[in-house]
């Protein structure tokens, strides 16, 4: 004694007393079904919340820093490392010595350094 059809989303293949007990005992309603436990999935290794608190944390670093370093120290540091200019075209724009901004970014590099202590890569 077999069903004709199989409803959608029932598995077809079991064991022969639970498809028996499902096709001909089973629930019409969902209210029907008895509460299962529920299990907290496992944690996943390749999600972690802690980039997204990573990434909050630098933008208020970086907006820290700004307010920290003098204007010019600030604008060196962003064409330095954020724009990619060398020494020489950062120079030019303020009209001062290669060594000069060189010092200059060594010098913020310095300040700003005892704001990164504690943080890893």
């Amino acid at each position: 004694m077999k069903p004709r059809n199989i409803p959608y989303g029932t598995w077809s293949e079991g064991p022969e007393e639970a498809r028996y007990a499902y096709y001909y005992y089973g629930h019409k309603n969902d209210g029907d079904w008895p509460e299962l436990p529920v299990v907290p999935p496992p944690p996943c290794p390749w999600y972690d919340n802690t980039g997204i608190d990573r990434q909050i944390a630098a933008v208020k670093l970086v907006a820290m820093l700004e307010e920290k370093l003098t204007p010019r120290e600030w604008k060196i540091l962003i064409y330095r490392f954020k724009m990619s200019m060398t020494y020489e075209e950062i120079g030019r724009m303020f009209d001062i010595s290669t060594k000069r901004v060189r010092q200059i970014e060594m010098k913020a590099r310095r300040r700003s350094r005892k704001y990164f202590v504690g943080l890893k890569r």
